[in-house]
């Protein structure tokens, strides 16, 4: 019963969790995050897609958590929209069949195939992070839905329609007005962990 709102399934449930955690939300980003990734120090062979996607590091905020994971899923989302774009293929995967998919061979060729399942969970949250931001236009509205995000996985096509939807509306201006708050915080921590990574990829010649 205690865990049943992580479970929301509807797009106005989902809002109603953002806006009941808005001040948290805020507050939690007044602290300088920048250092979500560096703050640990990773081992030569640990790479740090899978640190941040297990949820191996110790926190006493879960939220920071929650931040890597969410920065991660956006840093594969977005390979793989590049990916997409070298090789001529459909910018996104919502509306092909499973079977049909290219998300396996764009892991594979990250070097991610031994942890497919992993990340394969996370490159899909990504997804569904990019997709609002595009259909919305504000780059942190994925910031703003941060108390939601573990249970983006769950989300389907239709709740994300729907969630989009929503946002329209005047009822959720607030939520809407956070995102573009923290639209600019979005997009600096985003470039500031994809160039992290990046780097690690280059120093252990991984494929990207």
């Amino acid at each position: 019963m205690g865990r049943r709102w992580r479970r929301a399934t509807s797009a106005r449930d989902i809002l109603k969790i953002a806006k009941k955690n808005m001040e948290d939300t805020r507050q939690f980003f007044e602290c300088d995050k920048s250092q979500i990734l560096s703050k640990f120090r990773l081992q030569p062979d640990d790479d740090p897609r899978l640190v941040s996607l297990s949820r191996t590091l110790k926190e006493n905020d879960s939220r920071d958590t929650q931040l890597r994971h969410l920065l991660v899923s956006k840093y594969l989302a977005i390979g793989e929209e590049k990916w997409r774009q070298k090789h001529g293929l459909p910018k996104n995967d919502a509306s092909i069949p499973a079977h049909y998919s290219q998300g396996p061979n764009f892991l594979r060729h990250e070097g991610l195939g031994e942890h497919m399942n992993l990340a394969s969970d996370g490159l899909k949250q990504g997804q569904k992070c990019r997709r609002m931001e595009n259909a919305t236009g504000i780059e942190g509205i994925s910031f703003a839905l941060l108390p939601y995000f573990p249970q983006f996985i769950h989300l389907t096509r239709a709740t994300e329609d729907a969630l989009i939807c929503e946002l329209g509306k005047d009822e959720w201006y607030d939520v809407r007005e956070l995102a573009v708050d923290l639209s600019p915080l979005a997009r600096d921590y985003q470039d500031s962990y994809n160039k992290e990574v990046d780097a690690w990829l280059k120093l252990t010649k991984s494929p990207i």
